[in-house]
Protein backbone atom coordinates (compact mmCIF):
# COMPACT_ATOMS: atom_id res chain seq x y z
CA UNK A 1 0.00 0.00 0.00
CA UNK A 2 1.40 3.39 -0.97
CA UNK A 3 1.85 6.05 1.69
CA UNK A 4 -0.94 8.26 0.32
CA UNK A 5 -3.43 5.36 0.36
CA UNK A 6 -3.68 5.52 4.17
CA UNK A 7 -6.13 8.42 3.91
CA UNK A 8 -8.16 7.18 0.96
CA UNK A 9 -11.73 6.28 1.90
CA UNK A 10 -12.75 2.77 0.80
CA UNK A 11 -16.43 2.38 -0.13
CA UNK A 12 -18.37 -0.83 -0.81
CA UNK A 13 -21.20 -0.12 -3.29
CA UNK A 14 -23.87 -2.79 -3.79
CA UNK A 15 -25.97 -2.11 -6.90
CA UNK A 16 -29.23 -3.97 -7.50
CA UNK A 17 -31.97 -3.21 -10.04
CA UNK A 18 -34.13 -1.56 -7.40
CA UNK A 19 -31.70 -0.13 -4.83
CA UNK A 20 -28.14 1.03 -4.14
CA UNK A 21 -26.36 0.55 -0.82
CA UNK A 22 -23.06 2.13 0.24
CA UNK A 23 -20.87 1.22 3.22
CA UNK A 24 -17.40 2.26 4.25
CA UNK A 25 -14.63 -0.04 5.39
CA UNK A 26 -14.07 2.08 8.49
CA UNK A 27 -17.61 3.15 9.44
CA UNK A 28 -20.86 1.52 10.46
CA UNK A 29 -22.88 4.09 8.53
CA UNK A 30 -24.92 2.64 5.66
CA UNK A 31 -26.56 4.72 2.90
CA UNK A 32 -29.36 3.08 0.95
CA UNK A 33 -31.94 4.41 -1.50
CA UNK A 34 -34.17 3.38 -4.37
CA UNK A 35 -32.39 3.41 -7.72
CA UNK A 36 -34.80 5.72 -9.50
CA UNK A 37 -34.64 9.19 -11.05
CA UNK A 38 -37.43 11.63 -11.90
CA UNK A 39 -36.80 13.59 -15.09
CA UNK A 40 -38.73 16.44 -16.71
CA UNK A 41 -39.13 16.30 -20.46
CA UNK A 42 -38.55 19.46 -22.44
CA UNK A 43 -36.07 20.98 -24.85
CA UNK A 44 -33.40 19.92 -22.37
CA UNK A 45 -34.18 17.04 -20.01
CA UNK A 46 -33.76 18.08 -16.39
CA UNK A 47 -33.32 16.05 -13.21
CA UNK A 48 -36.25 16.62 -10.88
CA UNK A 49 -35.48 14.22 -8.01
CA UNK A 50 -33.39 11.17 -7.18
CA UNK A 51 -34.11 8.17 -4.99
CA UNK A 52 -37.28 7.63 -2.96
CA UNK A 53 -38.46 11.22 -3.47
CA UNK A 54 -38.60 10.71 -7.25
CA UNK A 55 -42.00 8.96 -7.18
CA UNK A 56 -43.54 11.82 -5.22
CA UNK A 57 -41.98 14.39 -7.55
CA UNK A 58 -43.43 12.67 -10.62
CA UNK A 59 -46.89 12.56 -9.05
CA UNK A 60 -46.75 16.32 -8.44
CA UNK A 61 -45.26 17.43 -11.77
CA UNK A 62 -46.70 17.21 -15.25
CA UNK A 63 -44.38 16.12 -18.07
CA UNK A 64 -42.20 14.26 -15.53
CA UNK A 65 -41.27 10.61 -15.89
CA UNK A 66 -39.30 7.98 -13.96
CA UNK A 67 -36.11 6.31 -15.16
CA UNK A 68 -34.56 3.26 -13.49
CA UNK A 69 -30.82 3.28 -14.32
CA UNK A 70 -30.13 -0.30 -13.18
CA UNK A 71 -33.13 -2.20 -14.50
CA UNK A 72 -32.85 -3.85 -17.91
CA UNK A 73 -33.94 -7.34 -19.00
CA UNK A 74 -30.46 -8.43 -20.15
CA UNK A 75 -27.91 -6.51 -18.08
CA UNK A 76 -27.86 -4.33 -15.00
CA UNK A 77 -27.05 -0.96 -16.58
CA UNK A 78 -30.01 0.20 -18.64
CA UNK A 79 -29.00 3.84 -19.21
CA UNK A 80 -25.32 4.67 -18.70
CA UNK A 81 -25.71 8.46 -18.32
CA UNK A 82 -28.61 8.16 -15.87
CA UNK A 83 -26.68 5.48 -13.96
CA UNK A 84 -23.69 7.83 -13.73
CA UNK A 85 -25.85 10.68 -12.41
CA UNK A 86 -27.48 8.43 -9.83
CA UNK A 87 -24.22 6.84 -8.66
CA UNK A 88 -22.57 10.27 -8.32
CA UNK A 89 -25.56 11.39 -6.24
CA UNK A 90 -25.34 8.27 -4.05
CA UNK A 91 -21.60 8.62 -3.39
CA UNK A 92 -21.92 12.36 -2.75
CA UNK A 93 -24.82 11.76 -0.32
CA UNK A 94 -22.86 9.13 1.59
CA UNK A 95 -19.69 11.21 1.74
CA UNK A 96 -21.58 14.27 3.03
CA UNK A 97 -22.41 12.25 6.14
CA UNK A 98 -18.89 10.94 6.68
CA UNK A 99 -16.65 13.59 5.13
CA UNK A 100 -14.22 15.61 7.19
CA UNK A 101 -12.80 18.95 6.09
CA UNK A 102 -10.72 17.21 3.43
CA UNK A 103 -11.43 13.90 1.79
CA UNK A 104 -9.58 12.50 -1.24
CA UNK A 105 -11.24 10.50 -4.01
CA UNK A 106 -12.57 7.16 -2.80
CA UNK A 107 -11.50 3.63 -3.61
CA UNK A 108 -14.71 1.87 -4.78
CA UNK A 109 -15.53 -1.80 -4.49
CA UNK A 110 -18.50 -2.17 -6.86
CA UNK A 111 -20.78 -5.16 -6.41
CA UNK A 112 -23.35 -5.41 -9.21
CA UNK A 113 -26.21 -7.66 -8.06
CA UNK A 114 -28.44 -8.40 -11.05
CA UNK A 115 -31.84 -10.03 -10.74
CA UNK A 116 -31.95 -13.81 -11.30
CA UNK A 117 -33.24 -13.26 -14.84
CA UNK A 118 -30.26 -11.00 -15.66
CA UNK A 119 -27.57 -13.19 -14.06
CA UNK A 120 -26.91 -15.73 -16.77
CA UNK A 121 -23.15 -16.00 -16.33
CA UNK A 122 -19.98 -14.17 -15.42
CA UNK A 123 -19.50 -10.54 -16.40
CA UNK A 124 -18.20 -10.00 -19.89
CA UNK A 125 -15.20 -7.76 -20.53
CA UNK A 126 -17.57 -5.13 -21.88
CA UNK A 127 -19.61 -5.16 -18.64
CA UNK A 128 -16.44 -5.04 -16.53
CA UNK A 129 -15.20 -2.05 -18.50
CA UNK A 130 -18.57 -0.31 -18.21
CA UNK A 131 -18.60 -0.77 -14.41
CA UNK A 132 -14.99 0.40 -14.03
CA UNK A 133 -15.58 3.46 -16.20
CA UNK A 134 -18.79 4.22 -14.33
CA UNK A 135 -16.91 4.18 -11.03
CA UNK A 136 -14.09 6.32 -12.43
CA UNK A 137 -16.56 8.84 -13.90
CA UNK A 138 -18.09 9.12 -10.43
CA UNK A 139 -14.72 10.33 -9.15
CA UNK A 140 -13.22 7.12 -7.77
CA UNK A 141 -9.48 6.90 -7.30
CA UNK A 142 -9.57 3.14 -7.96
CA UNK A 143 -12.40 0.73 -8.84
CA UNK A 144 -12.50 -2.96 -7.99
CA UNK A 145 -15.34 -5.30 -8.97
CA UNK A 146 -17.01 -8.23 -7.23
CA UNK A 147 -18.34 -10.85 -9.61
CA UNK A 148 -22.17 -10.85 -9.49
CA UNK A 149 -22.25 -14.65 -9.21
CA UNK A 150 -19.87 -14.78 -6.24
CA UNK A 151 -21.41 -16.60 -3.29
CA UNK A 152 -21.95 -14.90 0.06
CA UNK A 153 -18.95 -16.61 1.70
CA UNK A 154 -16.56 -15.27 -0.95
CA UNK A 155 -18.02 -11.77 -0.62
CA UNK A 156 -17.67 -11.79 3.18
CA UNK A 157 -14.06 -13.03 2.90
CA UNK A 158 -13.26 -10.32 0.35
CA UNK A 159 -14.77 -7.61 2.57
CA UNK A 160 -12.80 -8.89 5.60
CA UNK A 161 -9.54 -8.94 3.63
CA UNK A 162 -10.26 -5.66 1.90
CA UNK A 163 -7.87 -3.02 3.23
CA UNK A 164 -9.26 -0.76 5.91
CA UNK A 165 -8.29 2.63 4.62
CA UNK A 166 -9.17 6.12 5.68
Amino acid sequence: MAFGDRWVPALYVRIAPDAVEIRSSNSDLVWSDEAIIALVAGPKTQILALGATARLAVAQTTAAFLREPFDHPRCLISDYLVAEVFLKHAIRSYRKRTQRWFSPAAHLLLHPCPSPAQAVGRMTQVEQRAWRELGERCGARKVDLIDPLADEEDIQKLLRDWPVLG
